[in-house]
């Protein structure tokens, strides 16, 4: 089976790609490498430098590649910049679907794996989100769910809450662990945005992976993929003193335009018919983000 992951130079599409590769699948990676590194990508899948706004460089993909399942990663993900740039984050997280969404329906694809966002689509209110990026993977769910009524394209939509862990390097657009294992290391202040009582949903990467193997033959719908337990960002500072019982200087700042202030997914549905759960405690993910940070990230 031929399994096109976008976004696989990326730090959730690698990971995909090698486990999909140990399970046998021949895997084409597209990513424009603007966020990814090449030096993840897995020299066992074809790899192809495209933007996912290119529709004829991708359709030529489509043409010489039976592809037999989409799982689409390739996403601009800065929910600051979505606000202030989102004509950008319309091009590539929705026009850039849409390209993909109709090379599938053309080429007859079996299935469309959807990476999107639990956090940032839960804080609807009367059709409004806090940010550009929540909006983007709304409508792309629309998208699917219309593809699939019209097309019979099946889509598993995987609403991803915080992902954490090995690959996620810590700038911009990463999450808040990764930005305090790198500060941590550095003995540097955590910054602290806001009052620090804003609560997020952390899951791992493994998991996340896990929850991508299973998409592959699973039921069509969308999913919660997160712990389904919420910790505030003090209690996360707690949690890295405990590490190695390390004192841990931190500031506030100004909260940022698009900040949640509770952000926790209800994962039932997926427990029931994905059979999946997050199954890597907290301290011990964080235990081995920061293990790979020493081995493989220049720190000061």
């Amino acid at each position: 089976m031929n399994i096109l992951v976008t976004g696989g130079a990326g730090f959730i599409g690698s990971h995909i790609v090698d486990e999909y590769i140990k399970l046998g699948y021949k895997i084409i990676v597209v990513d424009d490498l603007s966020n990814g590194l090449f030096e993840f990508v897995n020299n066992k899948s074809e790899f192809y430098k495209i933007d996912i706004r290119n529709y004829e460089d991708l359709e030529k993909i489509f043409i010489n590649k039976k592809i037999d399942i989409v799982n689409h990663h390739a996403s601009k993900i800065n929910v600051f910049e979505s606000i202030e740039n989102p004509k950008l984050y319309f091009d590539v997280n929705v026009r850039g679907t849409l390209n993909l969404l109709e090379l599938a329906r053309k080429y007859k694809v079996k299935r469309f794996i959807f990476a999107s966002s639990g956090g940032a689509i839960k804080h609807i209110r009367n059709n409004t989100f806090k940010s550009i990026y929540g909006l983007n993977k709304y409508i792309c769910e629309l998208y699917l769910k219309n593809y699939y009524k019209l097309y019979n394209l099946k889509f598993v939509s995987l609403r991803y809450s915080n992902v954490y862990g090995p690959r996620q390097i810590p700038n911009s657009d990463s999450g808040v662990i990764s930005i305090f294992c790198k500060n941590y290391l550095e003995n540097k202040e955590f910054k602290i945005f806001g009052d620090g009582k804003q609560t997020r949903d952390f899951v791992f990467i493994k998991d996340v992976i896990d929850a991508n193997v299973i998409a592959l033959n699973s039921k069509v719908g969308i999913f919660n993929i997160g712990s389904g337990k919420e910790i505030s960002i003090l209690e996360l500072i707690e949690l890295f003193k405990k590490i190695e019982n390390k004192n841990i200087k931190f500031s506030y700042y100004p909260q940022r335009p698009g900040d949640i202030k509770r952000s926790c997914l209800n994962i039932d549905k997926t427990k029931e018919m994905l059979k999946w759960k997050s199954k890597v405690d907290l301290i011990d993910g964080i235990r081995v983000t920061l293990q790979w940070m020493k081995e493989n990230l220049k720190l000061n």
